[in-house]
Parts: structure tokens; C-alpha cells; sequence
């Protein structure tokens, strides 16, 4: 690990993947997270982890500068995800993830709650 550096930038996310072969976004698209528009596409993904103990159609909690890099990340180029890890402290933890969460604001599949930010699910 000689070549890392201190990292002394604004985060952008927990996790970023470029999908340079294409194979992400072609199971994206297989699952219908993605449409078809993106198949000859190679984005960069951004990944911010939620997690609670509560149920999956809880709302939980997007800080107001979160709220702006997904807004800042969603682009033609790029993905922003949100993986939503619930029931934390029982036998049934699972993920819930909300692919482009601005398409799905539109689509009235999630709402966002102003101040700091709470995400909740609408179905």
C-alpha cells in the first residue's frame, strides 16, 4: 500500500465504482434498476450506505450536504445508490438499494423531508 496518500478531500460517498467493462450496469439493467438508456454507457457508481435497526420502510435519517452530492452525482456519467441496510439488530437483517433516488423521488417511490434530510419509502 506505498502508492495510497492521505485522503484530505470532501467525501463523495462510501463507496465508488467504475463499471469499465459494463458488466454492473448490464445486472442493473437486468433487474430493471436501470433502463435500457444506459446499456452502451460505462458510469461511475456512487454508493452511501445507510444503515438502522428499524424495519425497511422506515424513514432514516440524509444529512442536508448528502442530500446535495446525490443531487451533485447524478448525472448522465454517474449513479448515485443508496444502500439501505435495515433491522440491524435482529436475525433479519437485509438491503434495500434506491438506485438514482432523485428518478425515484419523481416516480413518488420515496420522499425526501427537508432540514435534515429523512428518506422515506412509499412503496
Amino acid at each position: 500500500m506505498q502508492h495510497l496518500t492521505p485522503w484530505t478531500g470532501a467525501g463523495t460517498s462510501n463507496l465508488e465504482y467504475d463499471d469499465i467493462a459494463g458488466v454492473f450496469t448490464t445486472k442493473l439493467i437486468e433487474y430493471d434498476y436501470l433502463s435500457q438508456d444506459w446499456r452502451d454507457r460505462r458510469p461511475r457508481y456512487y454508493f452511501d450506505v445507510r444503515s438502522t435497526s428499524e424495519t425497511w420502510d422506515s424513514p432514516f435519517p440524509m444529512g442536508s450536504a448528502r442530500y446535495q452530492k446525490m443531487r451533485d452525482l447524478s448525472s448522465n456519467d454517474s449513479v448515485y445508490i443508496i444502500a439501505r441496510v435495515f433491522e440491524m439488530y435482529t436475525g433479519a437483517i437485509d438491503v434495500k438499494f434506491y438506485v438514482n433516488p432523485l428518478k425515484l423521488y419523481r416516480q413518488r417511490l420515496i420522499d425526501f423531508s427537508a432540514d435534515e434530510y429523512t428518506v422515506r419509502p412509499l412503496s
